[in-house]
């Protein structure tokens, strides 16, 4: 079976998809089903309608203080109502922190939106950039027990009952390692997006010699043509001076 015909299966198969599925779809709403295909097209597109983190809420959420959205007042921060936040959607400044993240990375690597994998590759980049800006909210107001504003974190390792005190021991926060995971994980992605440049340059340039090869051989082949012309003439001119050289004897 030839590759088209694999890849045509394959199409197939996905376009009907399992009969529950089929009869599940069959049953809801076209609001739902419109509501979902918009969902499927944003996740093709990008990261960013999935990566941010769930909005719960002013009362429940641990960015609540980098968050745009309450007002800051000499007394604290003024969350309003819950109408004013994306309730069970997207975090608003992770989502747009993300979208604006892959305008950049396409802008600046020159990457084609319409190429899957050089875009597959630039969310992945915008996530490390995500999660990198997340990690460093958990550590400018704390995580949830108040620690790594410091880069450190400390270890309870045991207990005194005598003395009713606790040994502890201090070390770089997690957050740390992540970050620098990170880091790394950028770093691997940068150079696969190079790698894939290059050897679609050399895959170009290859074909780019081979055309180059096809117009000079064309080029060669005309100049034989010429050149042979150009003997068959003189053979022609050579007899005819030696008729003319006969008629005047």
């Amino acid at each position: 079976m030839s590759k088209e015909e694999n890849q045509a299966k394959l199409f197939h198969s996905l376009a009907n998809g399992d009969e529950e599925y089929q009869a599940y779809l069959d049953r809801i709403s076209d609001r739902k089903k419109a509501r979902v295909q918009q969902s499927v097209g944003r996740m093709t597109t990008g990261l960013h309608a999935t990566a941010p983190v769930m909005c719960n809420g002013p009362d429940k959420c641990i960015f609540i203080n980098h968050c745009p959205i309450p007002e800051r007042t000499m007394s604290g921060l003024q969350y309003g109502p819950d109408s004013d936040y994306p309730m069970y959607q997207p975090c608003i400044l992770e989502k747009l922190y993300m979208e604006q993240k892959m305008i950049d990375y396409c802008q600046h690597l020159d990457v084609d939106p319409s190429d899957p994998f050089e875009m597959a590759i630039v969310n992945e980049l915008s996530l490390v950039d995500l999660l990198k800006n997340r990690a460093m909210m958990i550590v400018s107001a704390g995580d949830k027990d108040g620690e790594g504003q410091d880069m450190m974190k400390t270890d309870i390792t045991g207990f005194n009952p005598e003395t009713g005190q606790q040994s502890s021991t201090t070390k770089l926060h997690p957050l740390t390692d992540f970050i620098e995971k990170l880091e790394k994980r950028r770093q691997y992605w940068s150079n696969q997006l190079l790698e894939t440049r290059k050897a679609r340059f050399d895959v170009n340039m290859k074909m780019g010699l081979q055309k180059e090869e096809s117009k000079l051989l064309k080029e060669l082949s005309g100049m034989r043509g010429l050149l042979q012309d150009l003997a068959e003439g003189r053979q022609e001119l050579s007899v005819l001076e030696d008729t003319v050289i006969k008629i005047d004897d």
